[in-house]
């Protein structure tokens, strides 16, 4: 009988996985909570004012399933990376 799903272990793992983030943003310079937009983001997204750009709107298709699969990431790094108001992207990962 298999052991049975436990949140206990999605806590565990969740409290491990930020304590890493927390490093990481500590070596980036981040030391307040305000700092973790500036310094938690991507490298070239703190060298463009990104917020300040003007945006169009774009429709992408994929080819095949590694295309879909590369559209999911693109849509991940605009939510995460460079949201301001409204998903955006650059054109460069494209």
């Amino acid at each position: 009988m298999e052991v049975a799903h436990r949140a206990l272990d999605d806590v565990d793992t969740t409290v491990k996985v930020f304590k890493v983030m927390l490093e990481k943003l500590k070596q980036r310079g981040a030391e307040t909570l305000e700092d973790i937009d500036r310094y938690g983001s991507d490298e070239n997204a703190k060298s463009v004012e990104y917020k300040k750009l003007k945006t169009y709107h774009a429709i992408i298709l994929a080819k095949d399933y590694v295309g879909l699969k590369n559209l999911y990431k693109l849509v991940s790094y605009s939510h995460l990376d460079y949201f301001y108001k409204k998903a955006t992207d650059f054109k460069e990962p494209l």
